[in-house]
Formats: C-alpha cells, sequence, structure tokens
C-alpha cells in the first residue's frame, strides 16, 4: 500500500514531474555505449546491456527507455546524453555502525531523503540500493570520508556473484552488506527514531524520472 501524501505534496510531485523532457534517458542514435570491466559484465546483462559484436562494444540496445541509474557507472565517454528532466536535491542519510573487523567507527549510508511523495516510503527514504550507482559515480572518498562515510565499490560475493556497489569501512576493505545494515535500519525506526537525525549535510540531485521509475510509474 502506498503511503498517503501530505497536503500540497501531492500538487509539488506533479508540478516537479511536468517539465519537459520527461525522458528516463539517457539515449543515444545507436543505444548508449558502455564501457564495462570484466568482472562486471554480469551484472550489466542482467540490467539489459548487450554486447554488439559489430562494433565490438557493450550499448544498451536502441529504443529501450533507459534508466541512467542502473548504467551510470559504465556510460563510455561520448555517449550523447538527453535532458531527462527536473531533479530535486536529497538528503543523504548515513548511521552510524561500528566495523566489525577493525576498531574503527564509520557511517555508512542507508539511503536518500526526497520531498514527500516522490518516494514510496512515509518518510521519503530512497533506498542505497535504488541508487547506489549513481551515489558511487556522484561523490568521491573524500567527499565521503569528511562525514566518517567509507569508499562506495563494485563488489563481489557469494549471494550476488554478479557484484554490487557497496559501502565498505573507510579503514579497512571490509564490506557492509546491505542485509545487515537494513536490519539496524528498521531496529532504529521501530523505537521511533525519525530518519532526520540520521541525515548529513551532503546532498545528491536525483532526476525526478528516476524516482517516478522506482516508484514504477
Amino acid at each position: 500500500m502506498r503511503p498517503r501524501l501530505r497536503p500540497g505534496h501531492r500538487e509539488r510531485a506533479r508540478e516537479l514531474a511536468s517539465s519537459e523532457p520527461r525522458q528516463i534517458g539517457p539515449y543515444t542514435s545507436d543505444g548508449l555505449r558502455l564501457q564495462i570491466p570484466a568482472a562486471e559484465e554480469g551484472a550489466a546483462w542482467r540490467r539489459g546491456a548487450r554486447y554488439d559484436n559489430v562494433v565490438g562494444q557493450w550499448r544498451v540496445p536502441p529504443g529501450q527507455e533507459v534508466a541512467v541509474h542502473l548504467y551510470q557507472r559504465w556510460i563510455a565517454p561520448g555517449s550523447v546524453i538527453v535532458d531527462y528532466g527536473p531533479a530535486v536535491a536529497g538528503r543523504i542519510v548515513a548511521m552510524p555502525y561500528d566495523c566489525y573487523r577493525c576498531p574503527a567507527a564509520s557511517r555508512p549510508i542507508v539511503g536518500v531523503l526526497v520531498p514527500g511523495g516522490l518516494s514510496l516510503d512515509p518518510e521519503g527514504l530512497v533506498p542505497f540500493d535504488d541508487v547506489a550507482e549513481l551515489l558511487a559515480a556522484t561523490f568521491d572518498d573524500g567527499a565521503l570520508r569528511r562525514f566518517a562515510i567509507g569508499p562506495l565499490r563494485w563488489r563481489r560475493s557469494r549471494a550476488v556473484p554478479d557484484g554490487y556497489v557497496s559501502n565498505g569501512c573507510g579503514a579497512c576493505s571490509t564490506i557492509f552488506g546491505s542485509w545487515h545494515l537494513g536490519e539496524e535500519l528498521l531496529e532504529y525506526r521501530a523505537i521511533g527514531h525519525r530518519l532526520e537525525l540520521l541525515a548529513v549535510d551532503l546532498r545528491v540531485e536525483l532526476p525526478v524520472a528516476v524516482l517516478d521509475h522506482l516508484r514504477g510509474y
């Protein structure tokens, strides 16, 4: 069940989403061209990318709607990116979390807070896994380190052999799995704490079209 929108939020969401163009894009005449490391090809293939033997390059086949956040880390230089509409500023939500392999304290990202009505979550949370590639392409390690957030890296595991973007410890190479962080977040919210208390002074522009895509619109 989708949460009820608070007064004024439906109108605001409609206003933000009404500007043109409304492509989820990017688009190119020959399909979105990608540069994919060998270790990440399986993940890209499952998202719709295909290897074009004629040109010898990975790409998203032409004619498809492309959710840019799914391919952002692999977009080849020179690809023509079509403007995909208005964006909103989201606040990074990072939760205190002690590394289980070293004594370092960290604040892994658990999501992004966006204006009400643009997320299925009652508080406006967009989960980390839904926009992890976009965040990894936006922030460098230095920007994250200022908020005790470790690096965002492409990792592989037994559970996800194709790989995924994960939070990491800033002091060692430990991966913070999304499942464990999700459990910590559920406990935090279950006792009545609000996500705003976990928001840090770090913002990211999220296209409204991407948020629509995540909500199934």
